[in-house]
């Protein structure tokens, strides 16, 4: 593998399908014996499925790391990602210039959404998260931040610091670059490149 940080989003992946998959064995042995089968059955889909979403996301940390995951590019305005994310939400605020870029925008939207997130657990209900995309010449500046963090040193659970991993790495291998900063509040600065550097295009 090519780096150690991947080695440790590796080690937590299967730790936590391990862990997953004893929950699931145990449930399937309470259900033999219970008498709620129903309920019972319903938590052992929960844990497929989170077994499931676990083993998605190991692959495509693979995938990426490797650089051998499949892009898929096409021309949209990066502006729309970021007013479909506030949509979603009444916690998001976003200011935005229209900005044009060739990328693979389904892997692109899930990446903000996994920054979003991220800013969502540091961060109050009440709190506004606030979104800001500038375009550059050759590139767009994107600034998310919160007014106020909460649990400001919080430790991040193995889906979450999986899924920034993953989040990081495809706006990476657009080009792209990711900083985190924190002072008072967590600010995270992405640069989005108007033309992504991975040409698969064939």
């Amino acid at each position: 593998m090519k780096d150690e940080e991947f080695k440790n989003i590796l080690n937590l992946s299967t730790h936590r399908i391990k862990n997953l998959l004893a929950s699931a064995k145990a449930l399937i042995a309470i259900f033999r014996k219970s008498k709620n089968q129903k309920q019972t059955l319903s938590k052992i889909e929960g844990k497929i499925n989170l077994i499931n979403f676990g083993i998605d996301n190991l692959f495509e940390s693979i995938y990426l790391t490797e650089s051998t995951m499949e892009f898929f590019y096409e021309f949209f305005d990066f502006k729309e990602i970021l007013i479909k994310q506030r949509e979603k939400s009444r916690q998001i605020v976003v200011e935005a210039d229209s900005f044009e870029t060739m990328g693979d925008r389904e892997k692109l939207e899930k990446a903000i959404g996994i920054f979003i997130n991220y800013m969502k657990l540091h961060s109050r209900l009440e709190d506004k998260i606030q979104i800001k995309f500038i375009k550059k010449e050759n590139k767009g500046k994107l600034i998310i931040k919160s007014v106020n963090n909460k649990n400001f040193n919080l430790k991040l659970d193995n889906d979450l610091t999986i899924e920034l991993y993953i989040a990081r790495k495809i706006i990476e291998l657009h080009g792209g670059k990711y900083k985190e900063q924190k002072n008072k509040v967590i600010r995270l600065s992405i640069d989005i490149p108007k033309k992504a550097k991975r040409l698969n295009l064939g």
